[in-house]
């Protein structure tokens, strides 16, 4: 009889290791949520840093691009990248027509439930927030509200890492006025992609193995024995 109990609290405490796997160690990772509600426009507040884990961490700040030749084009804009020194920050992006000159790269907006893989454009270091020419006005969207924009870096051990920004362009209404407010922006520190505008840590889905696993602890005894003997017969 103590015996019969010894196995039934094997049983117990082994099922709960188990599920324990199932769900995954993620599932505690920590998602860390800043607040930052700061406006910015050309050459206005900027450059300012927003912290990151690590040295790569993300700033905002202003550029100028001015062609060359009688037609020279002047554009301004609000930017996002990596701070001076950073050697892994990634922004997703698409390119912006210009009149005259090089085309911008503009980040690439997404709404709620996007993942990095997801999120559209093409992968640089970074991207313009908002934009304008002197002569021809806004370059890519001349407003939007609350648009996620995803990024992705390496923290200080070397770990890749996900969040997103949350942002909101007014009307760009001249070349000295590109308003940009950044309400917040957040990141997860499991690794695991953050999908923009959440704050709760993906979990990994559990394996077949750890469910079958799961299932024969269940069982029982003759439950273990058959899940060990159909593992075996497939070579794991």
């Amino acid at each position: 009889m103590r015996r019969g109990k010894s196995w039934k609290k094997w049983v117990s405490l082994s099922t709960l290791s188990v599920a324990g796997a199932a769900v995954g160690a993620h599932s505690l990772a920590d998602v860390i949520v800043v607040p930052v509600h700061q406006n910015f426009n050309y050459n206005s507040n900027t450059p300012y840093t927003l912290d990151l884990p690590g040295i790569n961490k993300m700033r905002v700040f202003s550029t100028q691009h001015m062609t060359s030749g009688s037609m020279g084009q002047n554009s301004r804009s609000v930017a996002l990248g990596g701070v001076a020194g950073a050697t892994y920050f990634h922004v997703r992006r698409y390119t912006a027509a210009t009149w005259f000159g090089a085309p911008r790269k503009i980040l690439q907006g997404t709404p709620k439930g996007k993942k990095w893989a997801s999120a559209g454009g093409t992968v640089g270091n970074m991207g313009l927030l908002g934009a304008v020419d002197n002569t021809f006005g806004a370059i890519g969207p001349s407003s939007y509200t609350d648009r996620y924009f995803a990024f992705q870096f390496k923290d200080q051990n070397g770990q890749v890492d996900y969040g997103w920004l949350q942002a909101t362009l007014n009307d760009v209404s001249s070349p000295q006025d590109i308003p940009v407010t950044i309400t917040q922006y957040a990141y997860d520190t499991s690794g695991n992609p953050l999908d923009t505008g959440s704050t709760l840590s993906s979990v990994p889905e559990p394996t077949s193995t750890a469910l079958a696993g799961l299932g024969a602890l269940v069982l029982g005894a003759a439950g273990i024995r058959r899940w060990r003997k159909a593992k075996q017969a497939a070579g794991g």
